[in-house]
């Protein structure tokens, strides 16, 4: 029945919209203790970000939809464009500032 693969995609696309992202600071004072978490507003996990220097410090995080992308894909997947601040502390030489991301979600 189609009306059931309806509702799939539906719950799909509310969980998607339910998750958020956020930073958190491990040690007060520390800028070299922020990491960003994912949850849904009552649990998180901390993100596992890679770096070329394993950068282990990031704040201010935002994600968008890239709906100009998006409409592009061959696979039907939604783009995503990411930013996070890398501060200088706690991360590899030549990474601070500003860093921006774009990926793909089936």
């Amino acid at each position: 029945d189609d009306d059931d693969d309806d509702d799939d995609s539906n719950d799909k696309d509310s969980l998607r919209s339910n998750m958020m992202i956020l930073e958190a600071q491990q040690t007060p004072h520390d800028w070299a203790s922020w990491r960003l978490l994912v949850g849904n507003g009552s649990f998180f996990t901390p993100l596992e970000l890679r770096t070329p220097h394993q950068s282990t410090s990031f704040a201010n995080p935002c994600v968008v939809h890239d709906m100009i992308r998006s409409s592009r894909t061959r696979t039907g997947q939604q783009a995503y464009i990411a930013t996070a601040f890398l501060p200088s502390q706690g991360n590899g030489e030549g990474e601070a500032g500003e860093l921006l991301y774009r990926f793909l979600v089936p």
